[in-house]
C-alpha cells in the first residue's frame, strides 16, 4: 500500500467513524484498539478528538503505520466496504506487451509483468484520484 493510499484509509476511517452506526464503530475500535501500535494512536486522539493539529498527527501515524502493515490495511478496508482496485497484465515465457494502457479511479495496484523474453513497449498507466 503507497503513502499517498494509506493517508486516504486513514483519513476515510476518521470519516467513516462519523457517519457509522455504534455497532460499526464498536467493530472498527475494537479493531484499532486490539493492535498495540494503533491502539496508542486512537487512543490519543480519544483523548482529545475535537484537536485539529492531534487530528492530523493521528491520521499521519496512521497512515505510515497502514503502509507496512497490509494485513490490517485490508482488513479495515473490508470493514470500510471498500475494496481495493486492481488491474494486472502478465505474459510469461516469450510473451510481449505492446501498446497497452491501464486506467484506475482512486487506490489500488496497476501491475504489467513480462517475464524471460518479453518486451514491453507504449504502455500507460494512469491513476486518477
Amino acid at each position: 500500500m503507497g503513502k499517498d493510499a494509506s493517508r486516504k484509509m486513514a483519513e476515510t476511517i476518521g470519516e467513516k467513524i462519523g457517519e457509522a452506526t455504534t455497532k460499526e464503530i464498536s467493530v472498527l475500535w475494537n479493531k484499532l484498539v486490539t493492535n498495540t501500535e494503533t491502539k496508542n494512536i486512537v487512543n490519543s486522539l480519544a483523548r482529545n478528538p475535537n484537536d485539529k493539529k492531534r487530528q492530523k498527527i493521528a491520521i499521519e501515524d496512521l497512515a505510515a503505520y497502514l503502509q507496512n502493515n497490509l494485513d490490517l490495511a485490508s482488513e479495515l478496508k473490508s470493514l470500510l466496504g471498500e475494496q481495493e482496485t486492481f488491474q494486472k497484465m502478465i505474459v510469461d515465457k516469450r510473451g510481449r506487451i505492446e501498446d497497452a494502457t491501464q486506467t484506475m479511479e482512486g487506490s489500488g495496484q496497476q501491475i504489467i509483468s513480462s517475464k524471460n523474453k518479453g518486451i514491453i513497449k507504449g504502455v500507460h498507466q494512469i491513476k486518477r484520484r
